[in-house]
């Protein structure tokens, strides 16, 4: 059965707790808040609606809606930009709560008492005819009762514990890569899952058994 979700809030939930880049950059290359400290970014979904995409011969996607357990394997599709078509055979391995400790110098002041970071790990390959370099995949935390939705948050500088980046350069068809990114949700709302959402308008696949904090 399709299940209604209420619009993502990735960039209302970035102003929020207040996770939003600021200041300038540092002589690492990070992006600091004004007193050095460099400081995560939770980048916006992409609010526009893609054309319908065309899949390689012998393709099908995980029909919307789908639910899976962590570990099991679905293929998503999403259009990057104009000319650029993503479809990839995507597994969430695992979601696990991350120490608050790991932050530390990270988080713009008051934040990291706000948030619960979790870490999520997953394998994706390339099973489309596009390169997909660089590409950020649509794949979000959910939490709350209502099933709201928060985007992967990205660092100015190298963050060794999980470094919550795009997919690499290159990512041609038939690459694969294992990857680790990082959610900062509300630490008062429980998470329920990890869901892949292109568009709004259609319902997620999602991986749950989240583990508790």
């Amino acid at each position: 059965m399709t299940r209604s979700r209420p619009a993502i809030r990735a960039a209302a939930l970035a102003a929020a707790l207040a996770l939003a880049l600021a200041g300038c950059g540092g002589s690492d290359g990070s992006v600091s808040d004004g007193d050095g400290r460099p400081t995560v970014a939770v980048p916006p979904p992409s609010t526009s609606t893609p054309a319908a995409l065309e899949l390689p011969d012998g393709v099908a996607t995980t029909a919307a809606g789908t639910e899976l357990a962590l570990g099991e394997p679905a293929t998503v599709a999403w259009r990057i930009g104009a000319d650029r078509q993503a479809v990839v055979d995507l597994t969430v391995l695992g979601v696990q709560p991350a120490a608050a400790a790991l932050f530390d110098g990270w988080l713009l002041n008051g934040a990291a008492d706000e948030v619960a970071p979790y870490f999520v790990t997953y394998t994706a390959e390339n099973v489309g005819d596009d390169d997909l370099t660089a590409a950020a995949m649509p794949l979000f935390l959910e939490y709350g009762a209502e099933g709201a939705l928060v985007a992967a948050s990205g660092f100015a500088a190298t963050f060794e514990p999980c470094p919550s980046t795009p997919l690499p350069s290159p990512f041609g068809p038939g690459a694969s890569t294992e990857g680790c990114l990082v959610y900062l949700a509300p630490n008062d709302q429980p998470v329920a899952s990890v869901a892949f959402q292109a568009t709004g308008d259609v319902a997620p696949v999602t991986w749950g058994a989240v583990a508790p904090r």
